[in-house]
């Protein structure tokens, strides 16, 4: 109770919790928070009740089904149909089971033995990658990520068009594409003191899968800089970032109480 910010961080919960009883506001609860923090029993079970409270049912769903559902309105406008997925329907479910049930337990455990490997992948890229541009990283990163993940995500769709969609510059500038390949080739060109972190790519993940559907994103410092210095995605996605540094809290719990006025 008594380490530095807790009151910011209390106050914060309680404006938080006055907005959501005024419907002012959703705070949709996402599984990466609770997996990239390593933490004892006790505490996650607080992080659990803290995030079910706040979330009132709302969760994003699983990052490939927000993926999917991106390939597919993408689809849809790439061949002049209106899209499938309607806007925050695109990302979001509200559902009476526990909030972290769409990652299966297979999965939360694959998610956390990851975090070792993906250090080192990293620190191999950062040191082989020297002489490559952003522009080289990310469009390397796009190319990837449809290659691996498209075909899989489109197969129930039936339709010759798909060949001519899986290799458009549409596929590659879904939003989740989009954000996930800039943020990584960021994290290998840029900060070259800064070492690698398992939970980097849970970041990356949650980034990319929540920050096209919100008003307000907080995550670290490291992130933010990224999104709003490097990439200015703030003004691309329209959503104001936050850093868990007190300043930063305290600029946000501003923003929200501006919501009662």
């Amino acid at each position: 109770m008594g380490r530095k910010g807790y009151d910011v961080f209390l106050e914060l919960f309680l404006v938080l919790e006055d907005l959501l009883k005024s419907k002012r506001l959703v705070c949709p609860a996402s599984y990466f928070h609770f997996v990239e923090t390593d933490v004892d029993l006790k505490l996650a079970e607080e992080i659990r009740w803290v995030v079910g409270y706040l979330s009132e049912g709302f969760s994003f769903l699983h990052w490939k089904e927000v993926l999917r559902r991106q390939f597919v309105n993408g689809f849809y406008r790439f061949i002049g149909m209106k899209e499938k997925y309607e806007g925050y329907y695109e990302a979001l479910v509200h559902t009476n089971h526990r909030w972290d049930e769409i990652y299966p337990s297979g999965e939360q455990k694959e998610l956390k033995e990851t975090k070792r490997s993906y250090v080192v992948e990293m620190e191999r890229l950062k040191s082989t990658s020297t002489n490559s541009t952003l522009y080289d990283l990310v469009s390397r990163n796009k190319d990837t990520i449809v290659n691996k993940y498209a075909g899989e995500l489109l197969k129930g769709l039936e339709d010759s068009r798909v060949a001519s969609y899986l290799n458009s510059f549409a596929i590659r500038n879904a939003p989740f594409v989009d954000i996930f390949a800039s943020l990584d080739a960021c994290f290998v060109l840029y900060d070259g003191n800064r070492r690698p972190r398992g939970s980097d790519q849970i970041d990356l993940l949650m980034t990319a899968t929540v920050l096209p559907y919100v008003d307000i994103f907080a995550t670290d410092r490291y992130i933010k800089n990224n999104i709003v210095i490097k990439l200015h995605f703030d003004r691309k996605y329209n959503v104001e970032v936050y850093s868990g540094k007190v300043d930063d809290v305290k600029g946000l719990i501003r923003r929200l109480c501006s919501m009662f006025e």
